[in-house]
């Protein structure tokens, strides 16, 4: 199954005008959803996403149906059963994968020290072993947590899926009686991106925005 990416890296902020301007690109509904995040670099970085959204959707052919983006009740936004996409960012790091016949789900983490005791109960056994045992633990904690964050996108319910449902093990998740499987992707340094399909993965294009 062919998948795409859209990335970007905002960097720097925009300014107010190109900010302003960008927005004008978008429909009414997801600027007014973008206006209600409290903090700007939220919203700059929604914005990012969206764009990212657009520009695939025209890609792809399925432009006229942007403005016709809606959100399911868990907060997932969709168009159709042929066209599945999914938006992450970290920092100022914003990625947004589509596929066509399948069901994706993408996450992008920045690896950084936390406590990771923390985390140990949203974690099978065995995949607690491996990162206690791994030479990089914050790398490989990543691996983890972004395969599985990746599967919860792409199941599109939220954190009302707990993280230790999934079992993730040799490039695969398990969930409930699905198999997921997974692709980890090189974008951006000290960062870990990764896919989650319902089908098996073939080839990844990737395609980079300025802003």
């Amino acid at each position: 199954m062919m998948i795409k990416i859209y990335y970007a890296s905002l960097e720097q902020p925009l300014s107010n005008i190109d900010f302003q301007t960008k927005m004008k690109l978008l429909p009414l509904m997801m600027q007014n959803k973008i206006l209600r995040l409290r903090h700007s670099v939220d919203q700059q970085v929604s914005l990012i996403g969206k764009l990212l959204l657009k520009k695939g959707m025209m890609d792809l052919g399925f432009e006229h149906l942007f403005a016709q983006v809606q959100y399911s009740s868990y907060g997932r936004p969709y168009v159709d059963d042929e066209l599945d996409f999914n938006i992450s960012h970290s920092g100022c790091y914003v990625v947004c994968a589509f596929s066509v016949g399948g069901s994706i789900g993408i996450d992008i983490e920045q690896v950084r020290v936390l406590d990771m005791k923390d985390f140990k109960r949203v974690f099978h056994k065995e995949e607690w072993a491996d990162i206690q045992s791994a030479v990089n633990r914050y790398q490989v904690f990543f691996d983890y947590w972004t395969a599985k964050e990746s599967v919860i996108k792409a199941v599109g319910k939220g954190m009302s899926i707990p993280l230790k449902s999934i079992f993730v093990s040799n490039k695969q998740s398990i969930f409930e009686d699905s198999v997921w499987h997974h692709k980890q992707i090189l974008l951006f340094e000290h960062c870990i991106c990764q896919i989650a399909s319902d089908k098996l993965i073939d080839d990844v294009d990737l395609y980079e925005m300025k802003f």
